[in-house]
C-alpha cells in the first residue's frame, strides 16, 4: 500500500489533483464531482485563513461538504473539535475550549460557513504527522466529559488500516451510511477511508430502511451501519436487489448480537464486518459472525494493534491509533479464547451504551442530584418489554421541595419536573423512562446501595 496513494498528509493534494470530473460523490441524488469538492475546499481554508485562534468546533449534516471544510480547515492550521450534537450543554462545553464555531450551530454560537466564493486554489501544502488534527469529546469513566486529542498520524494510521484489512472488499464501491461522520467510526468509514481510497459517498445519511433498500440496490456498495439499524432491518423490505450490490458490511458503536448479525447477513447477502473500539483507543478489534461457529463472540486484533488482560481481568490496548506507545487500561473486562482472541465481559465502569451512544450514567445522577426536589439518586439501566431498546431508570429520594411536589400535584407532575432538569444535559435517548420516588435508598448488610436491590424496585409495569 504506497503511502503516496494512502496519505492523509497529501490528502488535500490528492483531491485537487484527481480529474475535476471525476465522482467524489452525491448529494440529495446529484452528482458532486473532485472539482466541486477541490472548490469548497478552498472557500473553507480561505474563510478560516482570515479567522484567528487555533480551535474550532464543526458540525454539518452533509459528509461531503464535512470533508470539504475539514480538509480546509487543515490546510489553515486549525484544529477541529466534534460534537455529537448542538445540545446546549455540548455547545456550553465547546465554547469553553474553541474559538469558534463552523457549520450548523445554534445562531448564539455565531457559526461561521464558507460562501462559495470561488476562490482560488492554494497551494495545497502537506501536513506533519504531529499535527494536532482533531478533537473529540466523549464520556470518562468518572462522568466528565473528556477531550481526546488526535494527531494527523493517529488518524491515517487507522485509515490504512482499514485499507489493508477491509480495502479488497470494498474496491469500486460507493459508500452508504446510516450513521454520521460527527464521531470517530463515522468519521473514518463515512470520510477520511473513503476520501483517500477515491470512493465516491452518499453525503446524507439514512434514516429509515425504506431509503435504505432502493439506494444499496443503485450500484456497488459498502454500508457503514449502527447494531440499531441492522437489529431493526424490516425483512418484508425488497432487499434481493440490495443483496447483488452489496460488497461489504460493517457494525460498529455497540454490540451486535449473534443472532442478529445472521439475520442481517440473511437480508444484505453479507455478514457485517463489526469493529470494536472507542474514542479514545481508536479501533481495536474486528469479527466477522458465522454459521460454521455457532454463538461466537470472540475478536481479533486489527493489525497492529497488541493487547493483553491483566488479573483483574481489565483489557489493556497498545496500537498506533493510540496517543503514545504505552499500554492503556479500556474500561471493558475481557477474557481470552483459543486461537489468540478475546471475548468481552462488559463494563467495569458507569458508562453504558443505549442506541450505540455512551451515555454517562454518573453524569444523569449529577444532574439529578442538583435539582431542588432531590436530596439522592441512583440511577441505572435496566431491560425493556421485548422489541424495544434498554431504558434508563432512577431511584429518587426527594427534599422537602420533592416531597411537597409529589403530596400536591402527583408523580407525573414531579417526573416531567425532573425531565426539565435533565433537558439540554441528557441525550433523549438516555431520558429516564422509570421513576420510583423512596424515603431511603434500600441497602443490604453491608450497608451497599446494591443494583440488585435497585432492580428489585421496579416494577415492570412501573413505566410513568
Amino acid at each position: 500500500m504506497a503511502e503516496s496513494v494512502f496519505s492523509l498528509a497529501r490528502l488535500a493534494q490528492t483531491i485537487s489533483g484527481r480529474p475535476v470530473q471525476d465522482l467524489a460523490g452525491w448529494r440529495a441524488g446529484q452528482m458532486v464531482s473532485y472539482g466541486e469538492l477541490a472548490a469548497r475546499m478552498a472557500d473553507w481554508s480561505a474563510l478560516l485563513e482570515r479567522h484567528p485562534g487555533q480551535q474550532f468546533a464543526l458540525y454539518l449534516d452533509d459528509s461531503l461538504e464535512f470533508g470539504a471544510a475539514l480538509l480546509g480547515a487543515w490546510q489553515a492550521g486549525k484544529t477541529i473539535w466534534l460534537t455529537a450534537d448542538v445540545l446546549p450543554a455540548s455547545c456550553a462545553a465547546l465554547a469553553a475550549s474553541v474559538d469558534g464555531f463552523l457549520g450548523q450551530f445554534p445562531p448564539e454560537h455565531a457559526p461561521l460557513t464558507a460562501s462559495a466564493g470561488g476562490c482560488a486554489a492554494p497551494d495545497w501544502g502537506q501536513l506533519a504527522d504531529e499535527f494536532p488534527a482533531l478533537v473529540v469529546h466523549t464520556s470518562g469513566s468518572t462522568g466528565a466529559a473528556q477531550a481526546i486529542p488526535k494527531k494527523l498520524a493517529q488518524l491515517g494510521t487507522e485509515v490504512q488500516t482499514l485499507e489493508q484489512l477491509f480495502g479488497r472488499h470494498a474496491a469500486g464501491a460507493a459508500v452508504v451510511a446510516t450513521v454520521t461522520h460527527q464521531h470517530i467510526y463515522g468519521l473514518l468509514f463515512k470520510v477520511l477511508w473513503p476520501l483517500v481510497a477515491g470512493r465516491p459517498v452518499h453525503a446524507h445519511s439514512v434514516a429509515f430502511p425504506e431509503q435504505l433498500a432502493p439506494l444499496l440496490a443503485h450500484g456497488p456498495c459498502v454500508l457503514v451501519a449502527s447494531p440499531a439499524h441492522l437489529k431493526r432491518l424490516p425483512d418484508q423490505l425488497a432487499w434481493r436487489a440490495a443483496a447483488t450490490q452489496l460488497r461489504a458490511v460493517f457494525s460498529s458503536g455497540g454490540p451486535l448480537p449473534y443472532d442478529s448479525a445472521l439475520a442481517a447477513g440473511a437480508l444484505l447477502g453479507r455478514v457485517p464486518f463489526e469493529i470494536y473500539g472507542s474514542s479514545e483507543t481508536g479501533g481495536v478489534a474486528w469479527r466477522q459472525r458465522s454459521h460454521a461457529v455457532p454463538g461466537d463472540d470472540s475478536w481479533q486484533a486489527l493489525p497492529g494493534v497488541a493487547w493483553r488482560i491483566d488479573e483483574d481481568g481489565a483489557l489493556h490496548v497498545r496500537s498506533a491509533h493510540l496517543a503514545d506507545e504505552g499500554w492503556l487500561q479500556l474500561a471493558d473486562r475481557a477474557q481470552h479464547t483459543d486461537g489468540g482472541h478475546f471475548v468481552l465481559l462488559g463494563r467495569s465502569d458507569r458508562i453504558v451504551k443505549i442506541e450505540e451512544k455512551r451515555i454517562s450514567l454518573s453524569v444523569i445522577e449529577a444532574a439529578l442530584l442538583a435539582a431542588p426536589q432531590v436530596a439522592d439518586a441512583r440511577v441505572l439501566v435496566c431491560e425493556a418489554p421485548a422489541g424495544e431498546r434498554q431504558q434508563v431508570a432512577a431511584v429518587i429520594v426527594c427534599s422537602a421541595a420533592g416531597r411537597a411536589l409529589l403530596a400536591g400535584e402527583g408523580k407525573l407532575a414531579l417526573n416531567r419536573r425532573l425531565r426539565q432538569a435533565l433537558h439540554g444535559q441528557v441525550d433523549a435517548v438516555a431520558m429516564p423512562r422509570r421513576w420510583r420516588y423512596l424515603e431511603q435508598l434500600p441497602i443490604n448488610a453491608q450497608g451497599k446501595t446494591t443494583q440488585a436491590l435497585l432492580l428489585a424496585l421496579l416494577e415492570p409495569a412501573d413505566l410513568s
